[in-house]
């Protein structure tokens, strides 16, 4: 392992081969960091935690007690912002401009100078990726649990015990809320606020805010009992 000098290991943790740690970070207590583990400089991990093999914890990330993290997950990564010279043509067919230009749009890169804050008791799978915030910080609320293959994007904030199925994407600036359920496949827009115990079916796209208590289905996704009355009214279709 290679574990810069002004790093602060807890001596009842373990560190495996091959893992290196950056400047100024701190590792706590009875914490595991398995082989082949990156943690860049000025992060901070807390008590009991584990990190498997090939997991990349980036700069200013802060990961409290007890959380664990599966292979091969990226916490903190630069987040997906780009912003071009002149109005896209995306942009332009949302105003009803239909003057599209067919010459380069460059897209210049905003990096994320944010962090990432993983609260106690989070669980992440494997190839999970979470972004930093472009300024403040992306959260995962206490006891959430994420799945393998999820994305969690700049900015996004996570309640309390909420669960992220397999393979759910979530956009930047999203706000989901305490309990909430997000199963496999599932995904919301930009800026969507989820709220307290709702649950996203699988398959579903959230492309505006969702009530607390309310489960919904389809792309876009809808109320549960008005998506199963239009099933069955295409269902009598001939």
């Amino acid at each position: 392992a290679i574990i810069d000098p002004s790093a602060k290991i807890n001596p009842s943790a373990s560190i495996g081969a091959l893992t290196f740690i950056g400047p100024h970070t701190v590792i706590g207590a009875e914490t595991v960091i398995h082989p082949r583990v990156t943690i860049g400089a000025y992060t901070s991990i807390g008590d009991n935690c584990l990190i498997r093999s090939g997991v990349v914890i980036e700069d200013y990330v802060e990961i409290h007690n007890r959380v664990i993290i599966h292979p091969n997950a990226v916490i903190g990564a630069d987040g997906y912002s780009y912003i071009t010279e002149e109005a896209t043509n995306l942009e332009k067919m949302q105003k009803r401009d239909f003057n599209f230009s067919m010459d380069r749009q460059i897209q210049h890169k905003l990096n994320s100078i944010g962090n990432v804050i993983i609260n106690d008791d989070v669980e992440i799978g494997a190839n999970t990726c979470i972004d930093r915030g472009t300024i403040g910080a992306t959260i995962i609320g206490e006891g959430t649990k994420i799945d393998n293959l999820c994305q969690i994007a700049h900015n996004v904030q996570i309640g309390k015990d909420t669960l992220i199925i397999s393979q759910t994407g979530i956009a930047g600036s999203a706000r989901i809320g305490d309990r909430v359920t997000m199963a496999g496949a599932s995904g919301c827009g930009d800026g969507v606020e989820i709220g307290n115990d709702a649950v996203v079916g699988a398959f579903s796209a959230a492309n505006s805010d969702v009530d607390p208590f309310m489960p919904v289905l389809g792309a876009p996704a809808i109320a549960y009992g008005e998506f199963m009355r239009r099933q069955r009214a295409i269902a009598r279709l001939p």
